[in-house]
């Protein structure tokens, strides 16, 4: 027989007891915890409210110890996560068993992080990839700060170089993330191509393509592969975010025909192009 309710299983078979036997029970198993939420790393002390029984066996899952076999255990929640907590009491009469699910909720603090693309001019538009956070706070650089926004779109009015920086906060805690917006114009794009150096090896190659290229800061990119035509034939990164200095990608391409194709790399403050023969 199993009698459930929200989150609480309790499982077991009944024991229909004689007048003889009625002062030996089957066991109940029952427990609570000192606390059920708090901010990981966190240390949990179970009550065991158990009746009956002469014997536990306890789990629980992502705690340390797993197991345990104490009557009122302390167990330590090292990750966030929520978790459930199993416990299984016998005696000579049977066994009785209590499931809570997602019982403890070990919370993280923030994660800030953030991405940005520069729309248009001195438009941008930032990307939260914020987790374990309820509360944002924005700083644009320029004097202007946002609050609660997940997904600002800021317009600058010089361009510069910014110093934007998020802050992250949650019953835990709080975190921030600071990142470079540069919007300053590209008015020598040769001189950009000398000092980012993209190079493709072996040329020509026959299935693996290496590409190597150094940033002077970080920054989105795509390259793609075209034919001597124009048409689209691969994708390689899609607006992939690129560390400042040196990255080396090695792509095994799907380009089934030998002849000259067109690698190009794009940001929104270069176009780069590399021809490439594949034999």
């Amino acid at each position: 027989t199993t009698v459930s309710s929200k989150n609480v299983l309790l499982s077991g078979t009944p024991i229909f007891l004689s007048e003889e036997s009625a002062l030996s029970k089957p066991p109940i198993a029952a427990f609570n915890a000192d606390k059920i939420k708090a901010c990981a790393p966190t240390n949990v002390v179970f009550d065991n409210k158990s009746a009956e029984a002469t014997t536990y066996n306890w789990r629980f899952d992502g705690g340390n110890p797993a197991t345990s076999t104490e009557r009122t255990p302390s167990v330590s929640y090292p990750k966030s996560g929520q978790f459930d907590v199993v416990l299984t009491v016998k005696n000579p009469q049977g066994t009785h068993t209590m499931s809570r699910v997602q019982y403890i909720n070990a919370e993280a603090i923030p994660k800030p992080d953030f991405d940005y693309s520069i729309d248009s001019g001195f438009v941008v538009k930032f990307k939260n990839k914020t987790s374990n956070s309820f509360s944002m706070n924005w700083d644009f650089g320029d004097g202007t700060t946002f609050d609660q926004t997940l997904a600002p779109t800021h317009k600058y009015k010089d361009k510069k170089v910014y110093t934007v920086k998020l802050i992250a906060t949650n019953d835990c805690g709080r975190d921030s993330i600071v990142k470079q917006v540069d919007l300053r114009p590209l008015s020598i794009q040769g001189d950009l191509a000398q000092l980012i150096d993209f190079q493709c090896f072996p040329n020509p190659f026959s299935d693996d393509l290496n590409l190597k290229f150094n940033l002077p800061e970080a920054m989105n990119l795509s390259i793609d592969i075209f034919d001597i035509q124009g048409r689209f034939i691969e994708n390689i990164a899609q607006n992939q975010r690129f560390t400042e200095g040196v990255n080396l990608i090695n792509q095994k391409t799907n380009i089934k025909n030998s002849g000259v194709f067109i690698l190009k790399m794009t940001s929104d403050k270069l176009v780069l192009r590399k021809q490439i023969v594949k034999i």
